[in-house]
């Protein structure tokens, strides 16, 4: 499903300075991320259905043989559950948070801890928020920015930098990479980035050669 992009746009725009993204860079390395994150626009929760294989290859520290993983395959509510399980603000296996709490906006906010801000920001129960920016891209959006300046994104000026800061290590970075130089005339037409903005880039580009 592609999601409504003009809405985020409008957004994005109206909020981003509010949020400490001015400059085209910043505006070039938030977008290049949420688009990742939310598979090309068009996921707003993550999607924790996997194989076995998939299972053994992305969660090794919680899956160590095709046995354990069997169990969990297939099965998203439960692979959250396990492997968001005691850690970014979540109980245990048993208390639900780490589906509860799964990723979600455009960024793919994930853990109790991380959608505390949010609950105060949008002055809403904590355990509504996930479905709030799970159904709106507005608030997805909104969700989007409130993560990235609280946790300082903003400040960085680096692909790779931005990336790990994002995923929490190197997952998709290629990927990330790939969308921030190669496809800059779509983000900044999405980015809302002007004319003279971009100028600056294209004699910046110049400069480099």
């Amino acid at each position: 499903m592609i999601l409504d992009i003009k809405r985020m746009k409008d957004t994005f725009c109206h909020k981003c300075r509010v949020f400490g993204i001015e400059t085209v860079n910043q505006k070039l390395l938030f977008w290049a991320e949420i688009i990742h994150e939310s598979a090309g626009l068009t996921q707003l929760s993550e999607n924790l259905y996997y194989s076995t294989n998939g299972l053994l290859k992305t969660f090794p520290k919680y899956f160590k043989n095709a046995s354990a993983a069997r169990l969990y395959a297939g099965n998203p509510e439960k692979t959250a559950n396990r492997v968001y399980a005691n850690r970014l603000g979540n109980g245990d296996e048993a208390s639900g948070d780490g589906y509860l709490y799964r990723g979600g906006g455009l960024i793919q906010v994930t853990g109790k801890d991380n959608y505390k801000p949010l609950a105060e920001y949008f002055d809403s129960p904590i355990n509504k928020v996930p479905d709030m920016i799970r159904t709106d891209v507005v608030l997805a959006m909104l969700a989007s920015l409130k993560w990235w300046y609280d946790n300082k994104v903003y400040l960085l000026t680096d692909i790779d930098q931005v990336s790990k800061r994002v995923n929490g290590g190197t997952i998709g970075i290629e990927q990330r990479k790939k969308i921030y130089k190669e496809h800059a005339p779509l983000l900044m037409d999405i980015a809302g980035i002007s004319e003279d903005e971009n100028r600056i880039i294209k004699l910046s580009e110049l400069l480099k050669l």
